[in-house]
């Protein structure tokens, strides 16, 4: 009898773990990562660029994806039902829209939030979006390939302000060059420039917080609110202006990009 009840267990906890697919999955293949959040959205990244594809949700074997009409997949229908086979809580399949509906497609296994990161760290710089093996994404207009890439860029130079200031008592970059104190700590010197400035061969577009230029992170309140780096009209690098200089017309799609003394970088549209 105990047997059949620690059997029963066993079932019901593999069970549970079999529909558990929030979280970061990667194909044995690609560097591509697909995360799928606990409130449904499904996003897909390679390197700094990260694409919306929907909103998602799990009917028993049924991943039905809403699919995002700027990133469609299959221009058949917004809402795409794909077939999810799984082998364990950690691996499943999904079927290769390039090929039949009901074909079995790639096998996605499931990786850590750290796994992702570093991913993101060793991808060379990518100005395309993704492409998705279980279907032919339609390349997204070229306004929200740069946005998505520029507040990308923001988030790098942000996460290296916050790792210069561990390295200097809590102290934010100040004196000019700022970015010759931040390049230690970036990928390369493109994630200086906004994407659309780099096309006319210009360089920056971003500048400091002149109000925390120098200042110890101790001494911000709020730091989630606070902006550290924008994007602003000067055209070079190593930019200090305040905040009133943020640019007001998008220089790329219907965002502006910022980001924050926590680390954190997002796109504003106008009003924000």
């Amino acid at each position: 009898m105990r047997f059949f009840v620690l059997l029963l267990l066993l079932m019901i906890v593999g069970c549970g773990a079999r529909r558990d697919i929030v979280g970061f999955w990667q194909t044995d293949d690609s560097q591509i990562v697909y995360e799928f959040t606990s409130g449904g959205a499904m996003r897909v990244s390679q390197g700094p660029m990260t694409v919306d594809l929907g909103t998602y949700r799990l009917k028993g074997d049924i991943l039905e994806l809403r699919q995002n009409p700027a990133t469609a997949i299959s221009p058949k229908s917004d809402l795409l039902p794909l077939q999810i086979r799984w082998q364990d809580g950690d691996h499943f399949t999904l079927p290769n829209l390039a090929a039949e509906p009901t074909a079995v497609g790639l096998t996605f296994h499931r990786i850590t939030a750290g796994d992702r990161d570093r991913l993101a760290r060793l991808a060379p710089d990518i100005q395309t979006p993704p492409e998705v093996p279980f279907g032919n994404m339609p390349a997204p207009p070229k306004g929200l390939v740069e946005a998505t890439t520029c507040t990308a860029n923001m988030k790098q130079i942000a996460m290296a302000a916050q790792m210069y200031s561990q390295d200097y008592d809590g102290a934010l970059p100040g004196a000019n060059p700022w970015s010759e104190q931040l390049r230690p700590y970036l990928r390369n010197d493109n994630l200086l420039t906004c994407p659309a400035v780099s096309v006319g061969g210009a360089v920056g577009g971003y500048s400091l917080n002149s109000d925390l230029a120098g200042a110890r992170m101790s001494a911000v309140q709020a730091p989630e609110s606070v902006p550290l780096i924008f994007e602003s009209q000067v055209l070079t690098l190593d930019s200090i202006e305040p905040f009133s200089s943020f640019l007001q017309v998008s220089r790329h799609g219907e965002t502006r990009s910022v980001a924050y003394a926590d680390g954190h970088a997002r796109g504003l549209k106008a009003g924000e």
